[in-house]
């Protein structure tokens, strides 16, 4: 979830409790829709939401609703979606004729972080009602607003945690709502190649680059005012998308090598000859630790995931010459290079490649997913004994354990210490095999490696392991 703005950002930083929503959601009549009811200054607003928040993954290629590009998760591209949406309007979904991508308001004062541009994002977005720093409770008096990040709050979402993991009762209302990207229509202020979104696993709004495979939940306006934003796609003319160029790479297939990744020490550790680094095979170590183990750091999330100074702090304690994780040291995340001839863009600017099909010693995870489990680019890598591909959910190719289908953490700078801190860190989805760049402010998962192939552990180790 980058921001391909400059990174330096202004922190609003809104803290305290939040305000109580005035919003109401409930069941639609044929309970394949959710009602939210939004009371504004202006009068009260109407929502109608698909039930199904992954309905594209549902649908088999002889659907009146499927499009060309929907990938068999149900994730797909910006100019996808629009196109997805379009169909759902064209053949009148439930009766409906206006569904929409939701809107996100980019100069939105409760969200907890501003760039220089003006834009604001990260957490706390989508709040009518929000309490300052100061202590004082300001409003947001007018809609739109951001819906997806009000939808998430309204569900009883908390910022840095899974709406599957936090929530109320009114989540039982959607099905298979992913936590994961979801795009937004709104266009990134200062580059429309970039579209708005927001993560459903932390309450994290940013943007992502159009060709990246998010998923989608449509929304349509029932009453009220029909929100006014600069969409970055047409929802009448996906094509204004310059997406699915062909040398972005989403009709490109790598030929994935045998897979020669070896199970050493017991299964504790999977060494990959190719990168010549030992994986930790727990690809997730961080959700297993209880905060009485010596490696736990505060920050951590409950799901595993973190942000770059919580990294750092896990890093080191893992590293901790007195008690190293595992009896090794010289832990740390995998590291990408510049100029990585499969990426599909290689920028001048600093920041690293990103896009689909990284793979190589230039890219570990993408090395991981494209050459050891057979990943395509916008598509998850492939389970052994399914067809096709379920919906979002924790999976376990083998080896590893715990591997999330999410953005994992890279890094430039390895290891990177707590006052190290680029605007753009690298990243790779599991999901997609998309390298990216996050915002830092952002909190990704982590896969632990150390250098060589580990040949013994120094010193024996009780059991079961301290996790």
């Amino acid at each position: 979830m980058k921001r391909i703005q400059t990174m330096i950002v202004v922190a609003l930083m809104i803290l305290g409790a939040r305000a109580a929503r005035a919003d109401t959601l409930s069941g639609g009549d044929d309970g394949r829709t959710v009602i939210e009811t939004v009371t504004t200054a202006d009068g009260t607003i109407t929502l109608t939401w698909l039930a199904d928040a992954n309905f594209a993954g549902s649908l088999g290629h002889d659907s009146p609703y499927w499009v060309d590009g929907i990938n068999l998760d149900g994730s797909m591209s910006l100019s996808t979606a629009t196109a997805f949406i379009n169909n759902l309007n064209n053949n009148k979904y439930l009766g409906i004729s206006n569904w929409r991508l939701p809107i996100t308001i980019i100069n939105d004062p409760s969200c907890s972080l501003t760039s220089p541009e003006g834009d604001t994002f990260a957490y706390n977005c989508g709040e009518p009602n929000y309490t300052t720093k100061e202590g004082a409770i300001l409003v947001n008096p007018t809609y739109p607003y951001s819906e997806l990040a009000g939808l998430f709050y309204n569900l009883g979402g908390q910022a840095n945690n899974n709406i599957e993991l936090v929530h109320n009762s009114s989540f039982s209302l959607f099905t298979n709502l992913q936590p994961y990207l979801y795009w937004s229509q709104t266009a990134q202020s200062n580059n429309i190649q970039y579209s708005n979104d927001f993560w459903f696993q932390n309450g994290f709004e940013g943007t992502e680059d159009e060709y990246d495979s998010l998923f989608v939940l449509p929304v349509s306006t029932t009453t009220g005012q029909e929100p006014d934003t600069t969409p970055a796609c047409a929802a009448t003319t996906p094509e204004s998308c310059d997406v699915l160029r062909p040398e972005l790479g989403l009709d490109t297939v790598l030929v994935p090598t045998r897979s020669t990744l070896q199970i050493i020490l017991g299964g504790r550790m999977i060494y990959d000859p190719t990168l010549d680094v030992s994986f930790l095979a727990n690809a997730n170590l961080a959700s297993t630790l209880s905060h009485d183990s010596p490696y736990w750091v505060d920050g951590i999330n409950q799901d595993g995931s973190m942000n770059t100074t919580t990294l750092a702090a896990f890093l080191a304690a893992l590293n901790n010459p007195a008690n190293p994780y595992l009896g090794i040291t010289g832990w740390t995340i995998p590291a990408v290079e510049t100029m990585n001839a499969n990426c599909t863009i290689q920028p001048t600017d600093g920041n690293p490649d990103y896009g689909y099909n990284c793979d190589g010693p230039a890219s570990p995870l993408g090395e991981l997913f494209y050459d050891q489990m057979g990943g395509v680019a916008g598509h998850s890598a492939p389970l052994p004994g399914l067809v096709g591909i379920p919906p979002l959910e924790f999976y376990q190719p083998e080896p590893f354990d715990h591997l999330e289908l999410n953005y994992y953490w890279q890094c430039g700078k390895c290891p990177p210490a707590a006052q190290d801190h680029p605007a753009n860190p690298p990243s790779f989805s599991f999901l997609s095999g998309y390298q990216g760049l996050q915002s830092n402010p952002n909190e990704l998962f982590v896969l632990l490696e150390v250098p060589g192939k580990v040949l013994f552990l120094k010193r024996p180790f009780p059991f079961p392991l301290p996790f």
